[in-house]
């Protein structure tokens, strides 16, 4: 069995395809495997890549779906995962050699069932523009209300913890923050480790702060508000009405 499965989900191949899929492979001190998802519309086209560049490497699954949904994407790939440990990867960005050994070590250490890490920012063409810290400790729950408490794809995850929380399973455009309120829910140990572990990549195809996605974290928010109780309520309510006035502005521009 491997240390970890990641899983990085690619409905298109282009020139940080390769770079994201090599930073995974030259991870460092761990045995990990690499389950590749083409999906979407190119689906055949992107699987087809994947087979030609890494089909012969035994660390390596590649699967293929027309379904465009990520989060579709990526509980197809946790179905096929052989560890009991998941990580996120996305095919724009670039993790650090030591990241997932260092994750992983620090998670069963601290008996964590969720772990992100802070990143650095780097534009298309991999300038350094930036960084961002991500909360620690008991700040995440209460971050989550105003704002994604990690990065997603710097996330490691218990696979059991997971799917005892049903996986992935809403939004086109933020299902991890769906994932996070459900987790939340679920009262699981979760922390972001203090060290940038990856280059996330910000650029004209990113999909950060859409309109939609303010939307659909409204409705999540609504959602929770309308199963919890006791001052829970409150919070719920509050992180509703902040998203809805985000939709509204961003919707604007």
């Amino acid at each position: 069995m491997y240390d970890i499965s990641v899983i990085l989900a690619c409905n298109r191949i282009d020139q940080y395809t390769s770079v994201a899929v090599s930073s995974v492979l030259a991870s460092i001190d761990v045995n990990l495997e690499l389950i590749l998802v083409a999906n979407g519309d190119r689906c055949e086209e992107v699987w087809a890549y994947f087979n030609s560049e890494y089909g012969n490497l035994a660390n390596v699954q590649i699967l293929k779906s027309p379904i465009g949904q990520l989060s579709f994407a990526l509980n197809f790939g946790i179905t096929f995962s052989r560890s009991d440990y998941i990580g996120r990867m996305d095919a724009d960005d670039v993790c650090m050699p030591e990241r997932f050994s260092k994750q992983l070590s620090y998670l069963k250490e601290k008996n964590l069932d969720v772990l992100g890490a802070d990143i650095i920012l780097i534009d298309s063409d991999g300038n350094t523009i930036g960084e961002r810290r991500y909360p620690k400790g008991n700040s995440i729950g209460f971050r989550l209300f105003i704002g994604a408490p990690f990065c997603h794809p710097s996330v490691i995850f218990k696979k059991r913890v997971l799917i005892a929380n049903r996986g992935y399973n809403s939004g086109y455009n933020s299902e991890d923050y769906d994932l996070w309120l459900r987790l939340h829910r679920g009262r699981v140990r979760w922390e972001n480790l203090d060290e940038k572990l990856l280059l996330y990549r910000v650029h004209n195809n990113s999909t950060q702060g859409s309109a939609l996605a303010y939307a659909e974290v409204c409705g999540y928010f609504l959602r929770e508000f309308l199963i919890s109780k006791g001052m829970q309520k409150l919070f719920f309510l509050g992180g509703g009405l902040y998203s809805l006035l985000k939709f509204v502005l961003r919707a604007r521009k």
